[in-house]
């Protein structure tokens, strides 16, 4: 699995804007009408279609997921239950005093 530096560095890039994003939104929105929240998701490697990309060139999937696995401390990938459920909290009301939050669902990687 081989992706371009240059790449990494975008993904950086663009997953620091909607961490500010939201952030400002939150502040703005907790302003002006004190209802409204915004916080973000920020999934790690989850098992979805999206990493079949990632599985070729004789790799095959079940590889793929034992490697991506062994990048995070809880030792494999999150499921797509693992970020909806995280969605299903924020958009309930246990979570309507929380505002300008980023939800790591990561299996551990953001605590390294």
């Amino acid at each position: 699995m081989t992706i371009a530096p240059s790449s990494g560095r975008l993904f950086n890039s663009a997953k620091a804007a909607v961490r500010h994003l939201t952030k400002s939104v939150a502040l703005h929105c907790a302003q002006a009408s004190g209802r409204i929240t915004c916080n973000s998701l920020h999934p790690a490697f989850i098992d979805t279609p999206i990493l079949d990309n990632f599985a070729r060139d004789g790799v095959s999937r079940e590889a793929l997921l034992a490697k991506l696995g062994r990048q995070i401390p809880l030792g494999t990938v999150g499921e797509p239950d693992d970020v909806a459920h995280a969605a299903v909290y924020l958009c309930s009301d246990e979570a309507k005093f929380v505002t300008g939050a980023e939800l790591w669902i990561d299996g551990g990687i953001s605590a390294r």
